[in-house]
């Protein structure tokens, strides 16, 4: 592994999402979202394919968190 200047970055993304009630106003769920991913090099377009690749990493795992929490509050609201 290199490490140093020449060792290839993390490219890292966070998230913080909050699902919220429109009509009371309340916070349903909330969570953060952390993604990384080794640059396959240290070079400028290496690097954005990096965190662009954390950045989808994150979207799929907030779309997927979303969902369910919606379901559930939909579930809870049958009840």
């Amino acid at each position: 592994m290199i490490r140093g200047a020449e060792a290839a970055p993390l490219g890292r993304v966070t998230i913080r999402a909050k699902l919220i009630n429109r009509r009371s106003r309340t916070v349903i769920a909330q969570r953060h979202f952390d993604a990384q991913v080794r640059a396959s090099e240290n070079r400028l377009s290496a690097i954005a394919a990096a965190v662009d690749s954390a950045a989808h990493q994150g979207g799929r795992a907030l779309g997927a968190w979303a969902a369910n929490q919606l379901e559930a509050a939909e579930e809870a609201a049958k009840r």
